[in-house]
């Protein structure tokens, strides 16, 4: 149900952004080379809604951090844009980091949290079984996921490169 409600909102937000880029970018001489990383970003946005394990959303999230890259700095020939397009790609590797870890400990512990699939880890407290180093690793799962979300959202201390991304 939630990635059923996930596709209606990614695919009409993209809808309308498409819309208005067309208006946007008419006398843009690259203006296909911006739709199609338009069109790659919905894309990835489609991938990570729907994903139903870890590798599949890692795809996917990564897939928006590129396509992120590639639309910040889509005028390179500005120096602004290519640094600031520079800067989101380097701080937001930094929740990705968290994240690969969480997604690399659960590949590792398959035999306590099942497969790479979202609907087995979302039972992670059966995993843990009151254990206090099971519970600490769990948390620190937590935390990696929790980082990854951070980075791509630009919250609070990943949040530097947002206001450069407005190049």
């Amino acid at each position: 149900a939630l990635s059923s409600i996930m596709l209606v909102v990614v695919g009409i937000v993209s809808t309308l952004v498409h819309i208005y880029s067309i208006g946007y970018m008419a006398r843009d001489h690259c203006k296909t080379r911006f739709m199609s990383y338009l069109s790659l970003f919905t894309f990835a946005m489609l991938t990570l809604v729907t994903s139903d394990n870890f590798l599949q959303l890692f795809f996917g999230w990564e897939g928006v951090g590129l396509c992120s890259y590639l639309l910040i700095g889509f005028w390179y020939q500005k120096p602004s844009a290519a640094a600031a397009a520079k800067k989101a790609f380097i701080v937001t590797r930094v929740g990705d980091f968290g994240f690969l870890l969480a997604i690399l400990y659960i590949f590792v512990n398959r035999s306590s949290f099942g497969d790479l699939n979202v609907l087995d880890i979302t039972n992670i407290h059966q995993a843990a079984n009151g254990d206090l180093i099971s519970a600490t690793v769990a948390g620190w799962f937590a935390i990696g996921i929790f980082a990854g979300a951070v980075g791509k959202s630009a919250q609070f201390p990943l949040h530097t490169w947002l206001p450069d991304a407005m190049e």
